[in-house]
Parts: structure tokens; sequence; C-alpha cells
């Protein structure tokens, strides 16, 4: 049961993250002065890394193991998040 509550944590953190990105994307163009083009080029650049993410976190499973990667996985999420929310600049 816990195994099942974790697995749809992770996946509702990362579901989330994408849906909120598109949502808040007109206000984070207003706020940091970005014309529509490059607001794309962020969430593209956000899915084209996830992606990359999910083949080498395939492989890294497969070497040390579920627990440790996906606590991982989710630690490097959080951290990058929570530098993402306090940022004052796209750059």
């Amino acid at each position: 049961m816990l195994l099942l509550f974790i697995a749809v944590a992770a996946e509702t953190m990362v579901g989330s993250d994408f849906s909120l990105a598109s949502v808040a994307m007109p206000s984070i163009e207003r706020g940091l002065g970005l014309s529509p083009a490059v607001s794309q080029w962020v969430l593209t650049a956000d899915l084209v890394a996830y992606a990359g993410v999910l083949i080498v976190g395939g492989r890294l499973t497969d070497i040390f193991g579920q627990k440790i990667i996906l606590v991982a996985g989710l630690s490097l999420f959080l951290v990058g998040s929570l530098m993402n929310s306090i940022s004052p600049e796209i750059g």
C-alpha cells in the first residue's frame, strides 16, 4: 500500500509540474518580459530534459535499485522546483 501511495505521489508531482507550468506561462511571460516563443522553448526544454532523465533513470535503477533512485530523483526534483520558484529572472 505504501509503495502505491509513493508511486501515485511521484506521478502527481510530475503531472502537476507540466500542467501548472502551462497554465502559469502567460503570467510568467508578463512577469519576466518573455516572448511567447521563448516561453514555449522553456516548456519544450523541460519536457526534453524529463524524457532524457527517464532513460538514464531507468538504467540507474537497474544498477542501484528502485528505492535509492526514486528518493534521489524526488529530491532532485524538489530542489530544482525550489530553485525555480525563488529565481528572480529567467537568466
